[in-house]
C-alpha cells in the first residue's frame, strides 16, 4: 500500500527483517531500492538492487514454494521492477521500459491466487514511467492492457483520466494498426478525449 501511494519515508525507516525466509529480506531490499530511486538516489538504489539480485540467485530462494508460486518467481519480478525504476531515474526510458516489460512477462506467468503473491501490477509501472516522460500514448496502452485483467484498479483509471486531459484532439485520430478507426469513430474518440469522463472505462 505504501508503494502504491508513493509513501517513501516510512519504508526507509524500517529495519531489515531476518535473512530467513529469504523472500522477505529480498522484498525489503526491493522496497528500499524503490524508495531510494524515487528520491533520486540512483547509487543507493543500485546497491539495494545488487543485494536483491544476490538473494534472487540463491537456490534456496528459487526452490522455496509459496501457496501458488515459488519465492524465486516473485523475487525475479522484483529485480526487474527495481532495475526499471533505476533506469527511469537515470532518464533512460527505453531501458526502463525494457526491464518493466520483462517484469510484466514474468508476472503474466504467475499462477493466479488470492491473496495475490505479487501485489502491485507491473503494467501500472509500465504505464507510469512513460507517462512521467511525456509518452502519453504508450502509457495509455499499458494502463488499458492491465485494466483488462484488473478492471477495478482505480489508480489506473485515474491515470487514464490524466492522459485524456493531456492528449490533444488530433492524437485521438492516430490509432494503432489493429484498431483503425473510421472518420466517424475518430471524431467520437476525439470528442471523448476533449471532455474526460468522470471515470475512464477500460475497453
Amino acid at each position: 500500500m505504501l508503494v502504491r501511494f508513493d509513501r517513501w519515508d516510512e519504508p526507509l525507516q524500517t529495519e531489515a527483517p531476518p535473512p530467513d525466509p529469504p523472500r522477505t529480506r529480498a522484498l525489503w531490499h526491493h522496497i528500499q531500492g524503490w524508495a531510494l530511486a524515487a528520491r533520486g538516489d540512483a547509487p543507493g538504489a543500485e546497491a539495494e538492487l545488487a543485494r536483491l539480485r544476490a538473494t534472487a540467485g540463491n537456490p534456496q530462494t528459487d526452490a522455496l514454494r509459496l501457496e501458488f508460486n515459488t519465492s524465486g518467481a516473485i523475487v525475479k519480478i522484483a529485480s526487474q521492477v527495481l532495475a526499471g525504476h533505476i533506469a527511469a531515474v537515470k532518464a533512460d526510458v527505453p531501458d526502463a521500459i525494457g526491464h518493466l516489460r520483462e517484469a510484466a512477462r514474468l508476472e503474466d506467468g504467475l499462477v493466479y491466487g488470492e491473496p495475490q503473491e505479487w501485489t502491485v501490477p507491473v503494467r501500472q509501472d509500465l504505464g507510469r514511467v512513460p507517462l512521467e516522460a511525456g509518452r502519453n500514448e504508450r502509457a495509455e496502452q499499458a494502463f488499458r492492457k492491465d485494466l483488462r485483467r484488473f478492471p477495478e484498479n482505480a489508480l489506473e483509471h485515474f491515470y487514464l483520466i490524466l492522459i485524456h486531459i493531456r492528449l490533444p484532439r488530433s492524437s485521438a485520430c492516430s490509432p494503432a494498426p489493429r484498431t483503425a478507426q473510421s472518420p466517424r469513430q475518430c471524431s467520437a474518440t476525439a470528442a471523448a478525449r476533449s471532455a474526460p469522463p468522470p471515470f475512464a472505462a477500460a475497453p
